[in-house]
């Protein structure tokens, strides 16, 4: 949230350390949703994670270095969605073999995430605000599904009906959905 896919400062310094650890005998890939840096991070904030997820299963595919197979590292929503796309895409290949998560919110969060400028000064970014505003107007409110990256994972205790009704993802790949079969072979892998 509110970082790009290649920031030195974050998971671009985790690619970074397995290139040299490994001294090239991998292939290692970060993916970038946004066309720049600017639009990535915005995407971290804006956007549909399930567009994401399809996106990031069309980018894997397409990769002739990941055929046989991949390793992948997600950090904190990125992990999430890696997830999903563990999901939704194993069966459409490349098989992801190993999927390493570190402070992914798996079972989704109950309160706005804290969001600050990627330098952690503590002014947030506009994109945060912006997130944090729509949230309190209502996480489950079908504008804010759509279009605020962390309503799609927000999971409220005291309205999991709510929740599994209108969640247009967290509830999806955690079997909660209301109208979900968990024996449905989708959910089965």
């Amino acid at each position: 949230m509110g970082d790009s896919c290649c920031s030195p400062h974050s998971i671009g310094a985790v690619k970074s350390y397995l290139e040299d650890l490994l001294d090239g005998r991998v292939f290692v890939h970060s993916i970038a949703i946004g066309s720049t840096v600017d639009r990535d991070v915005l995407s971290s904030y804006f956007g549909s994670v399930n567009d994401q997820v399809d996106l990031v299963c069309d980018e894997l595919r397409s990769i002739p270095e990941l055929q046989q197979g991949y390793v992948a590292v997600g950090f904190s929503q990125g992990g999430q969605f890696l997830r999903a796309v563990v999901q939704r895409c194993q069966h459409l290949g490349p098989k992801m073999h190993t999927l390493v998560t570190m402070g992914s919110q798996h079972q989704g969060v109950m309160d706005v995430p804290g969001c600050w400028e990627p330098s952690f000064n503590v002014t947030p970014s506009w994109g945060c605000r912006v997130m944090e505003h729509l949230l309190g107007l209502g996480a489950y409110v079908p504008f804010v599904q759509r279009n605020s990256i962390q309503a799609q994972y927000f999971k409220d205790p005291l309205e999991l009906e709510v929740y599994a009704q209108r969640s247009a993802f967290l509830a999806d790949i955690n079997v909660e959905a209301a109208g979900i079969n968990p024996s449905d072979p989708k959910y089965m892998q």
